[in-house]
């Protein structure tokens, strides 16, 4: 499925639930974007892909959002991680 990034975060979480694609699609369609449009919009400070990759590899599918690829600014296991620019 190449347009994963079209879907809300439920219905990403539902396609896990039900095998119809892995968390690191989900992640790789993420980076995809981030990499066509971060040049232009800088919405994305500190690019943590490998990490990304690491935690998809081992996510569960538990939850209204499991394994959805997400970006927050505020994400208490990313602190010490530079997440805005002035």
């Amino acid at each position: 499925m190449s347009e994963l990034w079209r879907l809300d975060a439920t219905a990403q979480a539902e396609l896990v639930r039900e095998k119809s694609v892995r968390p690191i699609e989900l992640v790789e369609a993420a980076i995809k974007r981030i990499e066509r449009l971060n040049p232009k919009l800088n919405a994305v400070v500190t690019l943590m892909y490998d990490r990304a990759r690491a935690e998809a590899s081992v996510a569960v599918a538990e939850g209204p959002f499991a394994a959805v690829a997400a970006h927050d600014e505020v994400r208490e296991a990313y602190l010490g991680q530079e997440t805005a620019r002035a």
